[in-house]
């Protein structure tokens, strides 16, 4: 029996080793997700995107206008997505544009941007550690952000529909925020246009 259990192991680990893909895709600065699929990206000297899991078949990843773009193959029409057992890890020497959309985990760390954009919606999580200076965040129909770990000196942020913002700026913010939207701003750094509407809030700290 016991024989039998470490054979049935064995080939589990090596059926979980022959799923890891290895895309060959370069040439990006910006990542976006989508369906369901968790993705980590961090800043490294060289591009590198590889792709595990037992539906990592079904994980597509093309360059677009400066974006890694990363989907599901043969994603329903009509319905719900359903979950998914995939992770892509991304590297890239710069990464400067992230955005997650239709229950796609992102997760980002060591940035370091100038000018750094962030947008999520539609059940999209984002979370992003590192530094920039500028910050342009948007957050609609679900969406989550959580930056609080990205560090940047000025920041623009909208949320709506339901959107959660969670920014860093350490000199100065906008932020605007409608239809139960939520923006909260830490870092210390003094607000300049604020706009709230059909319950939405913005708090500063």
């Amino acid at each position: 029996m016991r024989t039998f259990l470490i054979t049935v192991t064995a080939l589990v680990a090596l059926t979980t080793v022959a799923a890891a893909e290895t895309r060959n895709v370069n040439n990006f600065t910006g990542v976006s997700a989508a369906d369901r699929i968790r993705v980590e990206v961090s800043v490294g000297e060289r591009y590198n995107v590889d792709v595990s899991g037992s539906d990592a078949d079904k994980v597509t990843t093309r360059v677009d206008d400066g974006t890694l773009i990363i989907r599901r193959t043969h994603r329903p029409l009509w319905g719900g997505t359903p979950p998914i057992d995939a992770t892509v890890r991304v590297t890239a020497p710069r990464v400067d544009s992230l955005a997650s959309s239709r229950g796609a985990e992102l997760n980002a760390t060591n940035i370091n941007a100038q000018d750094m954009s962030l947008a999520a919606a539609m059940g999209g999580e984002l979370r992003v550690s590192g530094t920039c200076t500028t910050l342009d965040a948007a957050v609609s129909m679900g969406g989550v952000i959580r930056a609080e770990g990205l560090e940047c000196r000025d920041a623009d942020i909208a949320a709506s529909m339901g959107g959660d913002a969670r920014v860093f700026a350490s000199n100065h913010y906008d932020a605007a925020a409608s239809m139960g939207g939520s923006v909260n701003v830490s870092g210390g750094g003094r607000s300049g246009d604020i706009a709230t509407s059909m319950g939405g809030s913005v708090d500063g700290h």
